[in-house]
């Protein structure tokens, strides 16, 4: 089946006239995994994290295709009939800006020397995952993006690893071009779509490499499955998502376990009698003393706290459903490169308020690194000072030559199908 309007699927780009410089941004119009057309616009000179973002209404209009991209600043844009030009406008409220954006051929993309192309894997039914493929040779290796952005976080970074390995990135379900589902976010079964993933790819034992909150996908793929890698990289990863120190907590953490665990004793549950039993046990040993623990140290936070409007779109309300499905790790038992950013680069230009949450923050980093080198007999941990989150962007040649030094010291897979 093929969606009227096909004939419009390509990149769009141009230039914008923002202050204080002009700034690139590409439209890329696809046809989605539901066979309807979509679109999604990337700036390409924000830096840091990805910021891809997919349209929230894309019509067919007679005269060519409309999509609007809500955030801060509105975008709106419009193809010609032709499909060759698109014009457009951003802002917000009554303060618009006009441009114009045109098609372009492989050869003149931005980025045609990172750009990967793309496939999708349907990992359930009316549930598609975007796979991105930047080449490569030698040991299989796949990249698993943070909270809020797709695997195209990756643009930059990953040709320089395909340079040495075969290098894959995936698009968790919510974002980038992969299916907005409606359920699927429990941390399990965003790591069952990565295993889905492999399988469909034949791909055998690779060495996962998460950034942020892809530490929670291989850490459940490593208390599971830990015959299906070779390693695990944690790039600034190994947080209480991905692995907890049994020294401390974290009451979400621990609430998103309770959570699970009572759903097994429902009425509802198909467990059985025993398997019921076993959960039970295990509420009363470990489970609610760990959530009576970690209470009083969430509290102040918690109170301290600004609230937050609930989600007004369907891909909003995505972060909201992978913390609440948030699972407890406190073993991971394959090999392990965790790389810390810490201290974090503070830049000079924030303020006192600012400052003291992010030296606050850095001192959890500290324990977490601690305890993650403690308790994880498998893992090499490294410390970059001066670091921004998005470590393998602020420091790419440390985390290259680390990663290198990791990976080739693997034992090589008998068999990479």
């Amino acid at each position: 089946m093929v969606e009227p309007g096909a004939f419009l699927v390509g990149n769009y780009q141009g230039t914008i006239a923002t202050s204080p410089t002009p700034r690139r941004i590409i439209v890329r119009v696809f046809e989605g995994p539901d066979h309807r057309m979509a679109a999604y616009l990337v700036q390409l000179d924000q830096g840091g994290m990805d910021d891809r973002q997919i349209a929230d209404t894309v019509q067919l209009l007679s005269s060519g295709l409309r999509a609007v991209f809500g955030g801060r600043t509105r975008y709106e844009v419009r193809t010609n009939a032709d499909g060759v030009t698109m014009t457009g406008s951003y802002g917000s409220g009554t303060s618009t800006r006009p441009f114009t954006l045109k098609r372009n051929s492989s050869d003149t993309e931005y980025r045609a020397t990172n750009a990967p192309t793309v496939r999708f894997v349907t990992v359930a039914k009316g549930v598609q995952i975007e796979v991105l493929d930047w080449g490569g040779t030698g040991r299989p290796l796949v990249l698993l993006p943070g909270l809020g952005s797709s695997a195209h976080v990756f643009n930059t970074f990953a040709p320089k690893l395909a340079q040495r390995y075969r290098v894959l990135g995936i698009s968790r379900r919510g974002y980038g071009a992969s299916s907005i589902a409606s359920t699927g976010y429990r941390t399990d079964s965003l790591a069952n779509d990565v295993l889905d993933v492999l399988d469909s790819l034949k791909l055998t034992k690779p060495v996962v490499a998460g950034w942020s909150f892809g530490g929670a996908e291989m850490s459940s793929i490593a208390a599971r499955a830990p015959e299906r890698v070779s390693g695990l990289v944690y790039l600034d990863a190994g947080y209480v998502y991905a692995f907890q120190d049994t020294r401390r907590g974290d009451l979400f953490v621990s609430a998103a376990e309770v959570r699970r665990q009572l759903e097994t004793i429902s009425l509802a549950s198909s467990a059985t009698p025993a398997e019921q039993i076993a959960v039970l046990r295990g509420l009363r040993e470990r489970t609610l003393p760990d959530l009576q623990r970690d209470v009083p140290i969430s509290l102040a936070a918690l109170i301290a706290s600004s609230p937050t409007p609930p989600p007004s779109r369907a891909w909003e309300a995505v972060p909201t459903y992978i913390f609440n499905g948030m699972q407890k790790h406190t073993r991971i038992p394959v090999p392990v490169l965790a790389i810390y950013a810490y201290p974090h680069l503070i830049p000079p230009t924030v303020d006192s308020l600012t400052r003291a949450g992010m030296l606050d923050a850095d001192r959890t980093t500290e324990v977490q690194a601690r305890a993650f080198g403690r308790d994880v007999p498998t893992a090499r941990v490294v410390l970059i000072p001066n670091a921004n989150h998005a470590v393998f962007q602020s420091h790419e040649a440390e985390v290259l030559r680390e990663m290198h030094a990791f990976i080739d010291g693997l034992p090589t897979p008998k068999q990479n199908r």
